[in-house]
């Protein structure tokens, strides 16, 4: 956990941010800049988990895409011992055929282990909220971006199983990937206040990307929740967020939209300025 806002603040409110897949290189307070903007006089704390780095995902490609190229040189050198035309020109199209397969393979694996380790971070998460003497006796908001919405979530359901209903206060889910399914049967007593499900139609990476490497994926991010929990707020913000990588730069505008964190915010300034 690193505080990203300014360290002179201390409060008895604080939200966390979970930032999103292929973040793991990013610095944490320029990614949620607008957040912080937004929220200068809140104490702030950015997660830090195995998100995956878009230069590690690259040097994999490069990798796997040499293999293919070594075996094609080999194979025609030992075609051409035999000299038979036809196997040559096969092995190059299925060398062709391979080599685009590759960028979608690796990002795949690279994907699901990002994925799987969100769960495990908001379990973890979950366990640090109860038990952390950094956050005894003070509120909590969740913010979550992306893949950072799959940490929020398995927090959530950590903290439902565990029973602990007094630490939440709200929570923001922008570009969502967890499943529709994740939240049709929780009751989400332990937040306080409410669950924005921030999205937009026009999200191309999780309408178009997240399907390839997810064939049945109904992600949060795209339409309304529907639940039996009577505190979620759905806020469609396809008139302003343009795209997935929108939502960090519209954070302003989306928290002024859905009122996130509206009392606390108005506590800070009605009796601290």
């Amino acid at each position: 956990m690193e505080r990203v806002s300014n360290p002179k603040i201390r409060s008895k409110h604080i939200i966390i941010v979970c930032p999103g897949w292929t973040s793991n290189n990013e610095q944490k307070n320029a990614y949620w800049k607008e957040l912080i903007n937004t929220y200068p006089d809140c104490e702030i704390h950015a997660l830090h988990y195995e998100s995956q780095n878009i230069l590690k995902i690259g040097r994999e490609i490069l990798c796997e895409a040499t293999r293919p190229l070594v075996n094609l040189i080999s194979d025609h050198r030992t075609a051409q011992l035999k000299n038979p035309f036809t196997k040559v020109v096969m092995k190059g199209v299925n060398f062709i055929t391979d080599l685009t397969k590759i960028p979608s393979r690796v990002i795949d694996e690279t994907w699901f282990t990002a994925y799987r380790e969100a769960i495990y971070t908001g379990r973890h998460l979950a366990n640090v909220i109860e038990r952390s003497d950094c956050y005894k006796d003070k509120t909590i908001s969740l913010v979550g971006f992306s893949l950072g919405t799959k940490v929020v979530a398995s927090c959530l359901a950590e903290l439902e199983r565990n029973k602990c209903y007094d630490r939440l206060y709200d929570v923001l889910l922008m570009g969502g990937v967890p499943h529709l399914d994740d939240f049709k049967k929780t009751s989400l007593r332990i937040i306080a206040n409410n669950l924005f499900n921030c999205y937009t139609q026009k999200d191309g990476i999780l309408r178009y990307v997240l399907s390839c490497a997810e064939k049945k994926s109904r992600p949060v991010g795209l339409p309304d929740i529907s639940s039996k929990a009577n505190n979620i707020r759905n806020i469609d913000c396809s008139d302003f967020v343009d795209g997935h990588f929108c939502f960090l730069n519209s954070a302003k505008a989306i928290c002024m939209r859905a009122g996130f964190n509206e009392d606390i915010n108005y506590m800070f300034t009605k009796y601290f300025y």
